[in-house]
């Protein structure tokens, strides 16, 4: 029964994708207090950068993904080089609470 009750509503999941870029970042990539209402997931492709959200410091290294969920108040910078994809995307469930 549960995997039909998941089955259900991954079929009425609501998934919007806002942006889907590659950038290469440098020094300049430095933001305090983000609140988003939406989520960030970063692939990471070359050197490496800092996150910090609840209340926990993440380095950002060759060959992570990391996710950030919507509304989770977060800092990010890199030091010198970051390359990476990022996507920015919303998931709703039917009731509009969103997924993460």
């Amino acid at each position: 029964m549960l995997s039909l009750i998941s089955h259900e509503l991954l079929a009425k999941l609501e998934l919007r994708v806002l942006a889907i870029q590659r950038t290469v970042a440098g020094s300049w990539w430095k933001y305090r207090n983000l609140i988003s209402p939406f989520s960030w997931l970063w692939l990471i492709l070359g050197s490496g950068a800092v996150v910090r959200h609840l209340d926990q410091e993440f380095q950002l290294e060759t060959g992570q993904i990391h996710l950030v969920p919507p509304f989770t108040q977060h800092d990010c910078f890199c030091r010198q080089r970051l390359d990476h994809y990022h996507l920015h995307f919303a998931s709703h469930l039917p009731t509009g609470i969103d997924l993460l």
